[in-house]
């Protein structure tokens, strides 16, 4: 069986701590046994955030696996001086695409050094899992110049059906529902851990029922 090389692109991969690292952490180490190569792609998040890792993870990987770390590009700096000057509220309104979320600009300092690494070990699927959901951005530029790719977008959280999000306002909401629509269109099948979480967006008619699978963290809902 001829081996197949996959690119996992996420930002939490150990050492870093929590339900996706430890996810992503099994995917690499077994479907090796199923025929495939892995090959993560993922930030330094863990450099900045030491506090939430744990290396002794690392140990659970083969020797042989290959991790391309790139920097995450948080805008920390220019953040702290915005809320000094109480200008944050008024850009993250005309600047949203900058602080959507703390990982915004990651999708595009990552693009070169995740092309030449699909060209370079011949990467024929890439597997982006959210959150956080600039890995999305990422996953869509690459699946437009690399159209032979087969992209497989994993959602292990609703996107704008999320809890966790305060838009600046009701345009910035519905503008994130149309980009959603258009981002989900792109990948070539979609994975959820949850039954519940399939049935939102076959609800919203994001996706077709054979475009979109549960798998599961080992235990049912």
């Amino acid at each position: 069986m001829k081996t197949k090389n996959v690119l996992f692109i996420t930002n939490r991969f150990p050492p870093v701590v929590g339900p996706g690292s430890f996810r992503i952490l099994q995917f690499t180490k077994y479907l090796k046994q199923y025929g495939y190569n892995t090959i993560v792609l993922t930030s330094k998040y863990n450099e900045h955030y030491s506090l939430y890792s744990d290396y002794s993870l690392l140990k659970e990987l083969d020797e042989s696996q290959k991790i391309i770390r790139t920097p995450l590009g948080e805008l920390h700096k220019l953040k702290d001086i915005l809320i000094k000057l109480k200008l944050m509220r008024l850009f993250r309104f005309f600047m949203y695409p900058l602080f959507w979320e703390p990982e915004a600009l990651w999708p595009y300092i990552s693009l070169y050094t995740a092309q030449k690494e699909i060209n370079k070990s011949r990467i024929s699927i890439i597997y982006t899992t959210s959150p956080s959901f600039s890995t999305l951005i990422l996953g869509m530029m690459l699946k437009f110049f690399n159209k032979e790719l087969i992209w497989v977008a994993e959602l292990r959280d609703p996107f704008t059906d999320g809890y966790m999000w305060h838009w600046p306002s009701k345009i910035h909401w519905y503008l994130c529902r149309i980009a959603e629509y258009i981002i989900l269109k792109k990948p070539d099948h979609i994975i959820v851990p949850t039954p519940s979480l399939r049935s939102i967006y076959l609800k919203r008619k994001i996706v077709h029922d054979n475009k979109i699978s549960v798998v599961t963290n080992g235990y049912d809902e």
